[in-house]
């Protein structure tokens, strides 16, 4: 998956979501060698923890 898709699941969850809901936390699985694919999931956690996009903490 790109970065862009992993994004795009976490976005689509949160339109699901109550106003006074929000994603706290992220589990990353999947099948085959973990790193991968790890460019992209370094550039997806860096897009979730920015101020300017989805403020997830980084200490959860």
């Amino acid at each position: 998956m790109t970065a862009g898709e992993i994004i795009g699941q976490c976005l689509t969850i949160n339109e699901d979501l109550s106003q006074d809901e929000a994603i706290t936390n992220v589990v990353f699985m999947g099948m085959g060698e973990p790193l991968d694919n790890l460019g992209p999931v370094v550039d997806a956690l860096r897009l979730m923890t920015a101020p300017e996009a989805m403020r997830i903490s980084t200490r959860r």
